[in-house]
């Protein structure tokens, strides 16, 4: 069945695969479909389902590992997975087709009608890989129109080349993966708009975009399939790894039905057990039917998909209206010793989920080998007002906030900005949300005053630095990002103190970017002054990355001041800006 594709999804979809910095085909029961699609393993259980080469802390081991088990991407036969190997162009149609449930319709070419159609397109056929489906698949996406012409290489006075076993760019994998999901009509439009004024995405490198992919570039980006770099760069020239397309395939695949799933639940946590270990999961009778008959299958050696026969159509269509239950129903798996364990993506244990988690199971004989948990990562913002830190190692423990009202901040923002378009908007039902703006959008209502867990692992957002030194202080507003009620990342979005000067003496300059004064007089220019600046007492500052030290007229940096010295120092969003060194033969330096 082919797979129907929604925008909302694709969003969400491609999005890390072609931000994260040939694929071996398997398919169903086992059963290669290309080169390099070993298990390198016991048939994926215990501990031979891991790749040589794909460490745990690797970013895409989930997704490699989930589809190797899947039997959709396997590696090359000898323990590994080559995460880092280029994507060819003859592996990124078939997993183009693969992914959206065409490859079945691909095979049913015979391999001369198949070898016949690249033999009438392309000078190169014969340079095709003979593996099983490359050839058919390559034919099937030349005959569907799910190939541009602007890949073929021209030759003078014959057949273009297609350069099968070439690397795939990323503006290749973007045109020929939205071809395959039927989105050209989608591209063309978006190019009509982009021509007639309506808008134009923001990137540096967008004028190298080419003229005829402007549609398909334009439409990845809104999308948010395709991202910039660092510097917002998009970067289409680079070529795409088999770990950038395994987790492409992985999310794909989390949205849309497949019959690799049959052996997958689908569900919610209802109950975790770690003593045992086991874990109940709330699923539908028509998931669990799916995965008992394909457990009976896979017993009797029986090859996933293949027909009945017409003497079982009435059979056939009694299990179909079975898998179609939605009749709620839980089903309790134990939870093997080797079960690889996952929180949205990252390594974790049964202690780390929560009942009400989405999850899919990948599960064999009632025991699951691959647990992979997705919760909704909650974001709160309000004003610090109290952080406490663990006693023995030092580190942040917990926040104390006064919730904000976040939706009516912005419905004020947009007021501004809309005027009378925002009104009609509204009226419109564009802008309605209903009571949601009442509770933040996150369950705690503003007012409401709330002390978090902060993870040992905190992340902390500040000025554009996503791995900052900067701690959060009192009257700090934040957005707090938290999973299952802890916070994993804080962004101090503006900093309450935000100008002032301070005299002081120096005590110590401190490896972590403070140093440690002794205040001596304040001057405070706006907002209140900081707690923990009191005159006569020790306070330790953070120096801001680009501060600015003068001594003697000359810049310095901060290891090069004394012990004793006298400083003047100037502050803005909690950082030390400036500093100056005042000495009796001290030259005047101005500010």
């Amino acid at each position: 069945m082919k797979r129907a594709v929604k925008l909302f999804v694709l969003a969400l979809v491609l999005a890390v695969a072609l931000t994260a910095s040939g694929p071996g085909l398997a398919g169903p029961g086992g059963q290669g479909r290309g080169q390099g699609n070993e298990h390198g393993g016991d048939n994926g259980m215990g501990n031979g389902f891991k790749f040589k080469d794909v460490a745990e802390d690797f970013w895409g081991y989930h997704d490699i590992l989930l589809m190797n088990l899947k039997d959709v991407l396997g590696g090359y036969g000898d323990g590994n997975f080559g995460p880092n190997d280029p994507v060819t162009r003859i592996q990124l149609v078939c997993l183009a087709l693969r992914i959206m449930a065409l490859d079945d319709d691909a095979m049913a070419l015979t391999p001369e009608e198949a070898q016949a159609i690249l033999d009438a397109a392309f000078a190169d056929a014969s340079s095709v890989p003979t593996w099983e489906g490359a050839r058919e698949c390559l034919a099937y996406a030349l005959e569907n129109g799910y190939l541009d012409e602007h890949f073929f290489t021209t030759n003078d006075g014959g057949l273009p080349s297609f350069g099968p076993n070439e690397a795939a760019s990323r503006l290749e994998v973007v045109v020929t993966l939205l071809a395959a999901m039927g989105l050209a009509g989608e591209a063309t439009q978006i190019e009509q708009e982009i021509a007639e004024g309506g808008f134009e995405p923001e990137a540096p490198d967008w004028d190298q975009v080419p003229e005829w992919a402007v549609g398909w570039v334009a439409l990845a980006i809104e999308m948010d399939i395709l991202r910039g770099d660092d510097d917002g760069c998009l970067d289409l020239g680079s070529e795409v790894t088999r770990a950038q397309i395994a987790a492409l395939l992985a999310r794909v695949d989390a949205e849309v039905d497949s019959d690799g799933d049959d052996f997958v639940i689908h569900g919610a946590l209802t109950g975790i057990d770690p003593a045992v270990p086991s874990i109940s999961v709330e699923t539908t009778q028509g998931a669990l039917n799916q995965y008992r008959e394909h457990e009976r299958e896979r017993e009797e050696g029986q090859d996933e998909g293949d027909d009945e026969g017409d003497e079982d159509e009435d059979e056939e269509e009694e299990e179909d209206e079975d898998e179609d239950d939605d009749t709620p129903v839980t089903v309790t798996l134990t939870v093997s010793a080797a079960a690889q364990i996952f929180l949205r993506g990252t390594p974790a244990t049964l202690d780390d989920l929560a009942v009400g988690d989405k999850v899919q199971v990948l599960a064999v004989d009632g025991v699951a080998y691959i647990i992979s948990a997705k919760c909704e990562r909650e974001e709160v913002k309000g004003v610090l007002l109290e952080s406490a830190y663990d006693e023995e190692t030092g580190l942040l423990s917990s926040l104390t906030v006064e919730v904000l009202d976040e939706d009516k901040d912005e419905d004020e923002d947009e007021d501004e900005e809309e005027g009378e378009e925002g009104d009609q908007a509204e009226q419109e039902g564009a802008g309605d949300g209903g009571d949601e703006g009442d509770d933040n959008g996150s369950g705690y209502a503003p007012g409401a005053v709330v002390t978090f867990e902060v993870s040992p692992d905190v992340a902390v957002w500040f000025r554009g630095d996503h791995d900052s030194d900067v701690q959060p202080a009192a009257g700090d507003i934040l957005e707090l990002k938290l999973v299952h009620d802890v916070v994993v990342i804080i962004v101090i979005d503006e900093r309450y103190e935000l100008k002032g000067e301070l005299e002081g003496v120096l005590v110590a300059v401190n490896d972590d970017g403070t140093i440690t004064v002794t205040v001596t007089e304040i001057d405070w220019e706006e907002g209140d002054v900081p707690s923990d600046i009191v005159e006569g007492e020790d306070v330790v500052l953070t120096l801001d990355d680009e501060v600015d030290i003068r001594w003697r007229g000359e810049t310095v940096t901060a290891v090069d001041l004394v012990a004793g010295s006298e400083l003047e120092l100037k502050m803005e969003d909690g950082l030390v800006t400036k500093i100056r060194v005042e000495s009796d033969d001290a030259d005047d330096a101005d500010d």
